[in-house]
Parts: structure tokens; sequence; C-alpha cells
């Protein structure tokens, strides 16, 4: 069924979410996104869902979110929502490192003098249900200034525009996750009033697990606990891992996904991210995809095989590969952005 703006827009209006008309009279509309909207919509209310998550992922990789009654959510899907620009205004730290009230202060944007609010747009096509959060889904957002033009800092825009560009020469972006991370075990869940300083204390952690035995299937299984709710709960989000393995490092894993296209990659490293960091919080462990997490083990080199490929093309690597294939371009989290630090 066609999805009707004007009437969700008046209901929207009474949600007091979002900016009216702003999808509509910016062009970022089309038929194909209404159909998408009716369907999250649709999906929302046939779970029962209470809450969606609004998620919009900073320069530093940092997914910042808003969490939106089931009823906000349907508005935001049609008006956008309104979220602060501060988030680009903070480092990796969560400190600001702008003058903020000062006029084109340190990012030459006076867009952001201020920290004024930027609109996001949610991205119907990435919506997702958490299978460990109750009755709750997930959708990421582009964002937007209020003039309409795009957010020079959003870094999922900037790929997509980058992917357009792409395709104008006739080649299709395509990449494979190979992604490493540590896993710790929280010593003490309970935060002290002492704990409550800027930036915090790291917590009291164990390792999870040995290493030093690398592949070992005796290893790997001793490390069920972790593995067996994130497999779960990968699945159950749509990114199933191609492979699970036990790295080098105590703790340190490897999960690898068939390859993927376009802006698909991009959001299921940020799903994978999400996913992995709070299943673990909820079962007692702390994940790391830093490079270098602690002075004691080895530091897990997650990265991205990724290759233009003529539209057509099949993806010519296979899971039993370790080589890319060749015109294929690898990168490590030590010489790539810092979307996979955290």
């Amino acid at each position: 069924m066609a999805h009707s703006s004007s009437g969700s827009d008046v209901r929207a209006e009474e949600a007091g979410i979002g900016r009216r008309g702003f999808v509509r009279d910016h062009g970022l509309g089309s038929a194909e996104r209404s159909e998408a909207v009716d369907q999250v919509v649709g999906r929302v209310r046939e779970l029962g869902l209470r809450t969606v998550r609004m998620v919009v992922v900073d320069q530093h990789g940092v997914p910042r979110t808003k969490f939106l009654s089931a009823p906000a959510a349907e508005a935001a899907l049609v008006r956008g929502l309104n979220f602060s620009s501060a988030i680009y205004q903070l480092d990796s730290g969560n400190t600001v490192f702008t003058g903020g009230f000062v006029a084109d202060a340190d990012l030459d944007m006076p867009e952001m003098t201020g920290f004024p609010d930027v609109v996001a747009v949610p991205d119907p096509s990435s919506f997702r249900v958490l299978p460990w959060a109750d009755r709750t889904g997930w959708i990421l957002c582009d964002t937007y200034f209020p003039s309409g033009l795009p957010n020079p800092l959003c870094g999922r825009g900037l790929l997509r525009r980058q992917l357009e560009v792409l395709g104008h020469e006739g080649l299709r972006y395509v990449a494979g996750l190979e992604v490493e991370f540590l896993v710790v075990r929280r010593d003490v869940q309970r935060i002290a009033l002492d704990d409550l300083g800027h930036p915090p204390p790291v917590p009291a952690v164990s390792a999870s697990a040995h290493g030093y035995q690398f592949l070992s299937e005796t290893r790997l299984d001793s490390a069920h606990a972790v593995l067996d709710p994130l497999r779960d709960a990968l699945w159950e989000v749509g990114l199933a891992p191609r492979t699970m393995e036990d790295e080098w490092g105590p703790g340190q894993f490897e999960f690898t996904f068939s390859p993927m296209e376009g802006l698909a990659a991009a959001d299921a490293m940020v799903l994978l991210r999400s996913t992995v960091k709070q299943v673990c919080a909820r079962h007692g462990f702390v994940a790391s995809f830093m490079s270098a997490p602690t002075c004691r083990t080895p530091s897990p080199p997650d990265g991205t095989c990724t290759a233009p490929s003529p539209p057509m093309r099949e993806p010519t690597s296979s899971p039993t590969s370790t080589a890319p294939p060749r015109g294929t371009a690898c990168t490590t989290s030590l010489g790539s952005s810092a979307t996979q630090r955290h």
C-alpha cells in the first residue's frame, strides 16, 4: 500500500517529532522509500515493539542513539528526527574539542555553531529487531542540516555519495569483513561513586579464555559462554558469521562474513560492533575492537578486504582463501579510519 505522507505528517506533528515535509521537500523520499516505511511500520505494529533505536554514527564510528516509542519512530520515519550536532564536536574520549559557541570555531562550518540540531533521516532498509533487547527495533540514520544540505561529517552519507561516483564509472564496491576483537570478563559489575570522573577509570577485568593455541578446537569450545549468544544474536539480525575463529591472544576471536556490496558492508560493521559489545555486556563480559586494548595481549588487526568490481562480476574470494583477489585492497585497523577502533 502506498505511504500517505499527508496523513502521516498530521500524526507526526501530534507526536512533536521532526520537521513537517522535510523528507519530501528536500528530495529525500521516493516511492521505494515510502513502501519500505510502510513495511517497517507494519512490522513494528505486528511485533508489538515498544522501543525503536534511531542510530547516528559519528565521525569516530561511535553509534549515538535516541530510544523512541513506537509512535514517535513512525513519525521520525516520515519527518526525520532532531538530533544534537554536539556528537560531531566530541573526540573519541567524549571531550568537546571545538569552541562550541564561537562562530566557525575549528570546524569551519557555521551550521555547527552553538551545538544546533541536525535532522536525522532514518533509512528504513536498515531496520532490524534486536533479539537481546526487549521489544526493540533498530534503524540507522543519515544526517542533514535544517536547510536540507547533507552533513559532511555524516560518514554514511559520504559513503553513499562515493558509491554513486563509482556507479557512474560502471563499478560497484564489494567488501568482506574479517573482524578481530578481544573479550575479557568484567570482575565487578558495581560502579562506585569514586568511579564517576571523566574519563572513568578502566574497570577491573580478567581474561575470558586461555590463548596461544591458534585455531584450537578445544579452546574455541571453552568459549561457548561468549560465542553461543553472539552467534545466535548475529544470526537473528541477519548477520550470520561465515566463520568464527580462535585467534592467537587470550580471549581474541575473529569473525568473518561473506562479501557484501555497497553500503551494506559499512552498515554491517556498525551492527556487528553494537551486537558484540551489547551482548557481551549482558553476559558479564567486555568486548573491545581497539587495536591495542591492553599491553599484555596481541593486537587484533581487524581488516576489510575491498575491491571495486564491474557490476556483474561475482566475488572471487572463497571461505578458505587467505589472499584477496588481484586488485583488492586489504586494510587493517592500524591503517584505516577510526570506525574500527572501538
